[in-house]
């Protein structure tokens, strides 16, 4: 049997890259909980209700969040 589930996956508000959980592959997920604690997991950074891949973002000197602008790309 095949039966459609409801579920998450996680992608970067800068670049649109899609989240995938280390050497596993794993895209989606059952819940947002889980998505968020393997982004983390992984090196990506939540910042409110925008999430950035590790290419994406670094933490400055000042503990201070800093977004790559040059890879931004546009929402379809």
């Amino acid at each position: 049997m095949i039966k459609q589930i409801k579920a998450f996956t996680g992608l970067c508000d800068n670049c649109k890259k899609e989240f995938e959980a280390g050497n596993d592959g794993w895209v989606l997920f059952l819940d947002k909980d889980t998505v968020r604690e393997e982004m983390s997991d992984h090196g990506w950074h939540e910042d409110g209700d925008k999430h950035y891949c590790d290419e994406c973002h670094r933490i400055n000197e000042q503990d201070k969040l800093e977004v790559n602008t040059e890879r931004f790309i546009e929402a379809e």
